[in-house]
């Protein structure tokens, strides 16, 4: 469901799994057969990718991601490294989103806000969280506790990096108070943060505990209310909410 062509009579889905498998087979990442067939697909002409319907498709594939990411944490170990995932992920992405936002203004000539702008897309990092669940499943450093610091580290240098380039987005074209262009993150992340704590709290005492589906029905929950802070937040223009 990553690509939709209308070409020859060709599905998208079935040319994407063959390129998963060829990958795979080769002992290549899965993950360089999708960049490989995105490439392609957009370089070939006559090839009509249709946009408007990836455009769901992709985001639906974040929630998801980043869903495994929360579900994949440890507990005690986030508890007790708490610092340390705070430290890990808020330095780098500050040091590096400015390094960047510094070389492009002074390089390229980029207007500061643009700068940083640049500096933040270059900071997100869920491509890499199936990676690291891989890494974690095959019991890399789960002793230690190292997938929970990394996958937790990575989750909020998302937060920050989309955080910090809604705002810089909406101070270089929003017309609007500056006061409230710099209260605008912080707000969103403040109500997704309180949005997750309540539905954590819903899939914790529903269904109950010796329901025959308890688990199935969890999960709906989770996912349904993944895409509902996706969607929904987009629809009231809080895009950082989810």
């Amino acid at each position: 469901m990553y690509l939709f062509i209308d070409v020859g009579g060709v599905s998208g889905e079935g040319f994407f799994l063959i390129r998963l498998h060829l990958c795979q087979a080769c002992g290549l990442p899965a993950l360089l057969g999708m960049l490989l067939a995105g490439i392609a697909l957009r370089s070939i002409p006559g090839v009509k990718i249709i946009g408007d319907s990836l455009n769901p498709s992709w985001k639906m594939a974040l929630v998801v991601i980043l869903l495994r990411a929360g579900l994949g944490l440890d507990p005690k170990a986030l508890k007790a490294m708490s610092l340390t995932v705070f430290r890990l992920a808020f330095v780098p992405s500050l040091v590096e989103s400015t390094t960047v936002a510094i070389v492009a203004h002074f390089l390229l000539g980029f207007p500061w806000l643009w700068s940083f702008m640049l500096g933040y897309c270059l900071r997100v990092l869920q491509l890499v969280v199936p990676c690291l669940l891989q890494l974690s499943q095959q019991g890399y450093g789960v002793d230690k506790g190292i997938p929970t610091l990394v996958i937790a580290a990575a989750t909020l240098d998302d937060v920050l990096a989309i955080s910090g380039f809604g705002l810089m987005l909406g101070m270089t074209f929003s017309e609007g108070s500056l006061t409230w262009q710099l209260l605008h993150g912080p707000i969103e992340v403040l109500m997704g943060l309180s949005y997750g704590a309540v539905m954590g709290f819903i899939c914790w005492i529903l269904p109950n505990e010796h329901h025959q589906s308890r688990s199935f029905q969890q999960f709906t929950i989770l996912i349904s209310a993944g895409f509902f802070a996706l969607f929904g937040s987009q629809k009231v223009r809080l895009g950082s909410v989810s």
